[in-house]
């Protein structure tokens, strides 16, 4: 079932589902918690149907190890292992596959893998979706990536090693990069690609399909890897962080252009439960369990994300999807006058709009919260939901050319039901205004 479901506000696209009880439960839920508020400015990405997606990344032998019981530090716990094609693109890809519609072209997908039983694995499962494969390079002596995820019983990610080193070394400009931006960048519609590239690689890829006018998504993978995508922010479509992703990356940029960057309490406070290993302290970001209201929390939340999200905005990226577990996702945009002005650097404008919107006198960041519903059925992992979220993002702008904000309802959708069989909520509007400080001290560099 495709549809639009709206108000004076707001317009949500529900995509399809094959239970109608689903399909009534989240038009019951939208009705509810829809509420009046100003209507965001409406930019429209169209991508021709006819030219295919691109994705470039890894391709990975999963290797999960799930407890029956608490993981206690030191010690071994029963659970179950299991071995599985994964892999950030990869993951991305089949998403993809699964949301297009046979009229599309199928994506074509860029990665490495080793001439070993698990490179031989992995094609055979690549192969079996609906994906062109011509540029999957058979390195001889590389090792097939493959990662080792630990999770906890409730499915929560725990820990994880990753032996990847094989992306970084082989899928390079000189490695196979480079007649991909020559031969099937120009005939794209979209480019997909994640930080598990060098950085040099990752700059070449979006540079060339900035230069071939295509549109990018980038996820930055993880907070060590996020620092990578400095280089590629004035060239970005999306870029889709966690929120430590999103410090991560604000940081850094901050830090190469010496700049000072100050971290709201709420952020602080997570990054300090992130740098001690306390993982489980991140998902109660806005959930009111400081002692405070459910909404203030969460409002103050998307105030201190705005502002690292203003950094990446000024870099001269468009759109800032942040996800937030199960807070769910906020996509973060700003006029154009905040974006970036690097000598050269032409903005991709999703309706060419010039003028900036302006609230007393002071530039935005506008923000649209995406909640995510309590799910209808066991959370079986959690693990691969934001590799869902970006192929659900790139599924929903090849398919229906739409407003900036209602792919990532699409984008939230796809990696809820990934996890279980759930919904998208109510979206909640809000414009966050830079404090004049700040915007002032922007002024003056």
């Amino acid at each position: 079932m495709e549809g639009v479901f709206s108000t004076n506000a707001t317009a949500l696209l529900l995509t399809r589902s094959p239970d109608p009880m689903v399909v009534a439960r989240r038009l019951d839920v939208l009705a509810r918690q829809l509420t009046a508020t100003a209507a965001p400015v409406v930019e429209t990405l169209q991508i021709p149907a006819h030219k295919c997606a691109i994705i470039v990344g890894g391709a990975v032998l999963d290797a999960q190890a799930k407890a029956d019981v608490d993981i206690q530090a030191g010690s071994s716990v029963p659970g179950k292992v299991t071995h599985t094609p994964g892999g950030v693109a990869r993951n991305i890809a089949a998403c993809l596959c699964q949301l297009l519609p046979t009229s599309h072209p199928p994506p074509l997908f860029c990665t490495v893998l080793g001439e070993d039983v698990s490179g031989a694995a992995l094609m055979a499962s690549l192969q079996q979706m609906r994906l062109d494969t011509s540029h999957v390079r058979v390195v001889q002596g590389a090792t097939t990536p493959t990662v080792l995820a630990i999770l906890d019983r409730g499915g929560e990610l725990v820990s994880c090693v990753a032996d990847v080193q094989s992306v970084e070394e082989h899928l390079t400009p000189a490695g196979g990069l480079g007649s991909l931006a020559q031969d099937a960048l120009p005939r794209a519609s979209l480019l997909v690609c994640e930080a598990n590239l060098a950085p040099a690689s990752l700059q070449f890829l979006c540079a060339a399909a900035h230069a071939s006018e295509v549109p990018i998504i980038l996820e930055p993978v993880s907070v060590p890897k996020s620092k990578r995508v400095v280089g590629c922010l004035p060239y970005l479509t999306f870029i889709t962080p966690n929120a430590m992703e999103l410090v991560s990356i604000a940081e850094e940029v901050c830090k190469q252009s010496n700049k000072p960057f100050v971290l709201g309490p709420m952020l602080s406070k997570v990054q300090q439960h992130a740098i001690h290993g306390s993982y489980a302290d991140s998902s109660s970001l806005g959930d009111g369990s400081n002692g405070s209201s459910n909404g203030g929390d969460l409002e103050h939340l998307l105030e201190e994300l705005a502002q690292c999200a203003a950094v990446l905005l000024q870099a001269g990226t468009q759109h800032v999807l942040v996800t937030l577990g199960s807070r769910g996702a906020a996509i973060f945009s700003c006029p154009l006058r905040l974006r970036g002005k690097q000598q050269g650097h032409s903005s991709l404008d999703l309706n060419g709009h010039e003028q900036a919107r302006r609230e007393d006198g002071l530039e935005v960041v506008e923000c649209v919260h995406l909640p995510a519903l309590p799910p209808l059925g066991p959370v079986v992992s959690t693990s691969g939901a934001g590799d869902t979220l970006v192929g659900g993002l790139a599924a929903a702008l090849l398919t229906e050319g739409l407003a900036c904000h209602e792919p990532s309802v699409a984008a939230v959708e796809a990696a809820s039901e990934a996890i279980t069989a759930s919904a998208i909520g109510r979206v909640g509007i809000a414009s966050l205004a830079i404090p004049e400080q700040q915007q002032q001290q922007q002024q003056q560099q």
